[in-house]
């Protein structure tokens, strides 16, 4: 999923995304969660939709967040299709385009009871950007 992103991001003269384990595990936390709730949402059991980037915001002073959720049984729940339907959705396809974002997390789950289907396959892609806490420094003076 991350090839398929950045192929299109490129093909639209924008820069890669770097992929992010903790973004991965974000995403993993949010389709965990629609799971647990049996709700395809990006606020399942009307928890903050920050919620699940609580590790990967630890120390930033600023940050831009975006997120694309979807779920299909068969071929529906493929790599190639998931993202087909995303780029013909103008609201997923802005955050695929959007240079706000530097980096990408994948959440994937396959084989699942879910919403009165079996075999379906959830995937979420988890957009970021963060800024790091200033550090400061104290200054001394030699005695």
């Amino acid at each position: 999923m991350l090839c398929l992103t950045n192929y299109a991001r490129i093909h639209s003269g924008l820069k890669r995304l770097v992929g992010s384990p903790t973004l991965d595990q974000a995403g993993e936390a949010k389709l965990d969660a629609d799971l647990n709730c049996g709700e395809f949402s990006h606020t399942p059991c009307s928890k903050p939709f920050e919620e699940v980037f609580a590790a990967y915001l630890t120390g930033a002073t600023a940050y831009t967040l975006g997120e694309n959720i979807a779920w299909g049984t068969g071929s529906f729940g493929t790599p190639r299709l998931t993202m087909n339907g995303w780029l013909h959705s103008t609201e997923h396809l802005q955050n695929i385009h959007s240079p706000a974002f530097h980096e990408l997390g994948i959440g994937y789950l396959a084989g699942q009871a879910f919403q009165g289907a079996t075999g379906a396959t959830l995937w979420s892609q988890e957009f970021a950007t963060r800024f790091p806490v200033v550090q400061r420094t104290s200054k001394s003076t030699p005695h």
